[in-house]
């Protein structure tokens, strides 16, 4: 809460008078709908299952008078999950490949039925990049990939066998994780609209490039 809330609004509240600021993006999360059927849209209510989730609501909450009172230039970006080489090591795709590696097993939390979206880091940036040059000031923007999402089952399986293993050899089964939301389907057809943005690195890529990142660094 300090960092997603306060923090952003000690930051915008001292930005807010600087008139070389062209664009600012507020990296949000779509965590903050929810769980929710079908795809979601930009104007669906917050209804945040997490106390992380709570805090990114908050901190969205709290600087949107900013654009309305100090015609603060801000824009909203909420990706999917967000995966690719370099990222933190404790997310579930690098994390499913290490485990593998050490020869240790991975939980599967509720046996990995809830179901998410991956989206590409490099797609990420090309979709906010376009934000930052054509978004609108004080609209929110939808981040997601063409399909519908994989379960976090299908997800550790597809990195087992791309690593030569039987998933039963590499995972167990675990009790489901507080607050987890099960399906995160999101719409990002204003984006797509406004902008011209399209992903284009499919998810079996994308895990390639992962593995390729880890084995090369493994060992240093």
């Amino acid at each position: 809460f300090q960092t997603n809330c306060l923090g952003i609004i000690n930051l915008v509240h001292e930005l807010k008078e600087d008139a070389y600021l062209k664009r600012y993006v507020q990296i949000s999360s779509p965590e903050v709908y929810g769980s929710c059927s079908g795809k979601i849209t930009e104007d669906a209510p917050l209804n945040p299952s997490t106390p992380y989730a709570a805090s990114k609501a908050s901190g969205d909450l709290s600087i949107i008078p900013y654009f309305k009172n100090y015609n603060f230039p801000l824009i909203f970006t909420r990706a999917t999950n967000v995966y690719g080489a370099y990222q933190q090591l404790y997310r579930i795709i690098p994390r499913t490949i290490l485990y593998i590696k050490m020869g240790q097993k991975i939980q599967l939390h509720g046996g990995g039925k809830a179901v998410k979206s991956y989206i590409h880091i490099r797609d990420v940036c090309a979709a906010t990049l376009g934000l930052i040059r054509s978004g609108i000031n004080g609209e929110i923007y939808n981040i997601s990939p063409d399909d519908d999402g994989v379960s976090i089952h299908h997800l550790v399986k597809m990195v087992a066998e791309k690593m030569g293993r039987k998933l039963d050899d590499c995972v167990t089964i675990s009790d489901d994780r507080l607050g987890q939301d099960p399906f995160y389907r999101i719409d990002s057809s204003k984006v797509r609209e406004e902008t011209g943005w399209r992903p284009k690195i499919a998810i079996d890529e994308g895990i390639d490039e992962v593995i390729e990142w880890i084995e090369e660094h493994f060992h240093e």
